[in-house]
């Protein structure tokens, strides 16, 4: 087993350590039912490395048993029209490409399984998903859609298909070989195919996204790498790109007895950026700090979305009640509870009225259109500020 500065991907031991954040909460998509137990969350240290060898950005600092994905555990995105419709335009795409009439598609960490039901829906494929978050209770049940309360395991009678997606997984996984390994596990031995989405490192670096750097994810991939992690370890990859206005990649890929050609990236002009993002940490955060305290004077101000994204930019600049209100989302199943770790309450859209906002701080650039017409739906004409600050 590796050790912590090992890094997971090549063994080399030759990290540099990027970024040290002393103490965040370990879970972003966990709520507390009150203002004093989300504030009272678990809290952990990110030891951000570079590995020198092969250039994998992981957390040497991450504790995988301090985490508890359970039901409790809530980062659907679908209640956005907007993410709904990319979601959507995937299923169509992989529609157009593949003949999944009849195939089982396993999708391991498969959430609520909104993505395999749409899959299935679309397709006629039969869908098997894995995640120990998954509710029943929660669930639109399909007849040809079967889902499993639990980590994948390669024993489960169900566990193996034609296809093998993972989205939004492996960028949890303090160990990525092993998702791969379960991937070959999953598939045919010599046909079938694998699908997988994470984020884009590059987009982090190139917005200052520093919101994005969180516990959770113990894992970092630029394009570079994530191709190589699939042809280093016996696949060949088919396609892969950017989406989702570049924050994400998509990477799809082929059992293949020598695997394939992967991109080559310079290490060394990424550890100039992550050097970079890193001496600059300090300064946007404390231009944010400052620019909160500002915009508060000035009356009520809110953050959009309790996601990820929006959760990490209050806790990164420890940013209280006292100059954030409160955080809107539009998943109802958030609503009345609070951010973890810096304890705002949750509301729906319609209390950005009530609140009296003047100013809405909105997390992610891809949902700017949607906020605008929501707000202007609600009647509410606070002044709407973008997080993202792209170095170009």
């Amino acid at each position: 087993m590796a050790t912590p500065t090992t890094c997971p991907l090549c063994r080399s031991s030759h990290g540099e350590l990027i970024l040290r954040i002393r103490t965040t909460p370990v879970h972003q998509h966990v709520t507390g039912a009150t203002e004093a137990e989300a504030r009272a969350c678990p809290r952990a240290e990110v030891a951000l490395t570079l590995c020198r060898a092969c250039g994998f950005v992981f957390n040497q600092a991450f504790a995988p048993q301090l985490l508890r994905y359970s039901p409790g555990y809530e980062n659907a995105q679908t209640y956005s029209n907007v993410f709904q419709s990319y979601l959507g335009s995937l299923v169509a795409d992989l529609a157009r490409r593949y003949e999944l009439a009849g195939k089982t598609v396993v999708e391991i960490g498969c959430g609520q399984g909104t993505f395999l039901q749409r899959l299935q829906a679309v397709t006629g494929c039969k869908g098997i998903g894995f995640d120990p978050s998954y509710n029943a209770e929660r669930g639109v049940h399909r007849e040809d859609c079967t889902f499993v309360a639990s980590v994948y395991d390669v024993a489960h009678p169900d566990s193996h298909g034609d296809i093998v997606c993972a989205r939004h997984l492996v960028e949890h996984l303090s160990r990525p070989l092993d998702l791969i390994q379960d991937f070959r596990r999953a598939l045919p031995a010599r046909s079938g195919f694998a699908w997988m989405e994470t984020p884009r490192l590059e987009w982090i670096l190139e917005q200052r996204a520093f919101w994005d750097i969180f516990y959770e994810h113990c894992s970092y991939f630029t394009m570079p790498v994530l191709a190589s992690l699939f042809t280093s370890h016996g696949f060949a990859v088919s396609s892969h790109r950017a989406t989702f206005a570049d924050q994400y990649q998509w990477i799809e890929a082929r059992p293949a007895p020598h695997g394939g050609d992967a991109a080559q990236s310079s290490v060394d002009g990424l550890a100039r950026e992550l050097r970079d993002f890193a001496e600059a940490w300090t300064t946007w955060r404390d231009a944010w700090q400052q620019k909160l305290h500002v915009l508060s004077r000035r009356g009520p101000c809110v953050v959009w979305g309790a996601g990820a994204k929006g959760v990490m930019f209050l806790n990164h600049l420890d940013a209280g009640a006292e100059v954030v209100q409160g955080v809107v989302d539009l998943n109802p199943h958030k609503q009345g509870r609070f951010v973890s770790g810096t304890g705002q309450p949750i509301v729906a859209p319609d209390s950005v009225r009530k609140i009296g906002a003047r100013t809405v701080l909105v997390a992610n650039s891809n949902y700017l259109a949607e906020i605008r017409d929501i707000l202007a739906h609600e009647g509410c004409e606070a002044d709407v500020h973008l997080l993202e600050q792209p170095t170009s």
